[in-house]
């Protein structure tokens, strides 16, 4: 008995699926690794003062871009340009940081940085000074490439008469 054209070309492309799909899946279930170039970001909010008697705690919102390498299997380095803007007072806060992330458990990391930060009321003065922080976080990986993670941190900048102290939290989104 001899089987309609449609039938025997379907089998082959039902294969082809399957076997597709499985290499798919196969490759959500590998191990990742975070060694080679990455890109990414986040947004999240964070609580800001600084250090002059009057200041007030400001909540604030805040993007972060992220460019780096893995150097290997625990460490990663990075380069972050962040901007924050409190949303009572017009206060904009822009970091540019040199940052490490040590995987000391599966996803969960350290994190330290250092680098530049420029605050600058929207109506005033600005300036620039120094700032450094230290954070912990949490990344997995949504698929093959694409890992997602929740972390916070609390940094420190110095400026010419008064420092600025916030602690941030986000979400995170990176392409290894």
């Amino acid at each position: 008995m001899s089987r309609p054209l449609a039938t025997r070309a379907a089998a082959p492309a039902v294969a082809a699926a399957l076997m597709l799909s499985a290499t798919s899946a196969h490759a959500l279930d590998a191990w990742r690794d975070r060694k080679g170039l990455f890109y990414g970001g986040g947004v999240g909010f964070g609580v800001g003062k600084t250090d002059v008697e009057t200041a007030e705690n400001e909540v604030a919102i805040n993007g972060r871009l992220r460019l780096g390498g893995g150097v290997n299997d625990m460490l990663t380095l990075d380069a972050e340009l962040g901007l924050g803007n409190q949303i009572d007072v017009d206060t904009t806060l822009v970091t540019g940081m040199l940052g490490a992330n040590v995987f000391v458990v599966d996803g969960m990391y350290l994190r330290a940085m250092g680098g530049m930060a420029h605050i600058g009321p929207k109506h005033g003065e600005s300036t620039t000074g120094l700032g450094f922080g230290a954070g912990l976080g949490y990344e997995f990986f949504a698929n093959s490439d694409l890992a997602v993670g929740v972390g916070a941190d609390v940094q420190h900048h110095a400026f010419d008469n008064y420092g600025f102290n916030a602690f941030n939290f986000g979400v995170t989104f990176t392409m290894y």
